[in-house]
């Protein structure tokens, strides 16, 4: 009975698999149960209505398993034949002719896309057949207990095994989903950050060259050709700074931050102090005090640093034309700054605070869209521990209390040193 359940559990998995090799699993085992049942029969005298039936079951088997996943009413017509035929002639084979009972049953109940009702329908064909082949049965066979026994236990087996597919393939398709939500996932992540790398190396570059460009243009209406000149050249080193950031983007794109080596301290002051140079470049005014970290500063926070403040400063040319910025890199020990540690780090913290007066938009402001704010918050998001502010606040007093001034707009962004 057991071996005769795994060969029909193992016809139901090849089913479901569908093609070509299902096909061949199912003339497999259906030529096994063929042969058992030729090796069980020939011994006995048996009806040719028994000999017919398990013939036309074994047939309704291999089309069963030859029928495409695209014809669900035929298949389930040959399931339900299967069952039929199984149960008429269970008693008369000594339970072995009941297999493709067993496996039809498996098949209806243990396919996700088959409907409930389908089940619904084919267990009590299943139980009317087997009732209808014990009542033939009896007038030629008085003991029938142990048959009987033999064919409840497949039944019983059939539906659990049936039920135990069908949660097995919805945790498989649940597993599936999630897997595709995943990957779908990671490919938003990527494609955030790609866009991310995109608009701080073309919004920082191409803001500037608008810069110089608007210069150039109202240095030769006046006339000041020289100094049109000298604009023209900036321009020029403005743009091969910004292919020079590009490649640096693309190569952190390739690389992974995590493996990267720390930055030294002077190395990420220098960075950010080429910024601050570059705006000033651009007739920009800085009031800038860099601390240097002690210790080297991790790739990818030393990277957030650098861009957040390009996309600061790219901010105050855009909509502050002509206001002094404000740039502060300072260390602190853990907990004493602003924003709160995220993540229970511990040791000191870096802050970074950009301020700029609220003033003149300029040329380059209708290009901004939110996207480089969107950015910074993603920046620190991907880093422990770190926090992000941006908006804007009310400015200071000559005591240096709130209120007392214009508004201003600060980005302060802290994060683990």
């Amino acid at each position: 009975m057991t071996a005769f359940t795994t060969a029909a559990d193992a016809i139901s998995r090849a089913g479901q698999r569908g093609g070509g090799r299902s096909w061949l699993f199912s003339v497999v085992w259906g030529g096994v149960y063929a042969l058992g049942l030729v090796t069980m029969l020939s011994g006995e005298q048996r009806h040719p209505w028994v000999w017919a039936l398990c013939a036309l079951g074994l047939i309704a088997w291999i089309v069963r398993s030859a029928l495409p996943d695209r014809m669900p009413r035929r298949q389930f017509a040959a399931e339900l034949t299967m069952i039929v035929i199984g149960g008429l002639v269970a008693f008369e084979a000594n339970v072995l002719g009941g297999v493709p009972l067993a496996v039809g049953l498996m098949l209806v109940i243990g396919r996700t896309e088959r409907p409930l009702k389908a089940a619904a329908v084919a267990i009590p064909v299943g139980i009317a057949a087997l009732g209808i082949g014990m009542l033939v049965a009896v007038p030629e066979r008085r003991d029938l207990s142990g048959v009987v026994v033999g064919a409840i236990a497949m039944l019983v087996i059939a539906v659990l095994v049936g039920v135990s597919r069908r949660q097995g393939a919805a945790s498989a398709a649940r597993a599936r989903e999630l897997d595709e939500q995943r990957r779908r996932a990671e490919r938003l992540d990527d494609h955030a950050r790609v866009a991310r790398e995109l608009h701080d190396v073309l919004a920082h570059g191409l803001g500037g060259l608008v810069v110089q460009l608007d210069a150039v243009d109202a240095l030769l209406e006046s006339g000041r050709v020289d100094d049109a000149a000298t604009r023209v050249r900036a321009a020029r080193e403005l743009a091969v700074a910004g292919l020079h950031d590009a490649r640096r983007a693309v190569d952190a794109l390739r690389g992974d931050d995590a493996e990267a080596a720390p930055v030294a301290g002077a190395e990420l002051t220098a960075a950010l102090a080429e910024l601050v140079d570059a705006h000033r470049g651009l007739g920009g005014e800085v009031d800038a005090r860099l601390a240097t970290p002690v210790a080297p500063v991790p790739a990818a926070v030393a990277a957030a640093l650098r861009r957040i403040l390009q996309e600061a400063l790219s901010n105050a040319r855009k909509h502050a034309a002509g206001e002094t910025v404000t740039v502060v890199l300072e260390t602190m020990d853990a907990g004493a700054g602003s924003g709160g540690a995220v993540g229970g780090s511990v040791g000191a913290r870096l802050v970074l605070t950009v301020t700029n007066p609220l003033g003149a938009a300029g040329a380059a402001a209708a290009t901004g869209g939110g996207r480089g704010l969107a950015g910074m918050e993603e920046r620190v998001r991907e880093i422990d521990g770190a926090t992000l502010s941006a908006g804007v606040e009310p400015g200071l007093g000559p005591d240096l209390e709130p209120g007392g001034g214009a508004e201003r707009f600060v980005v302060r962004a802290e994060v683990p040193a």
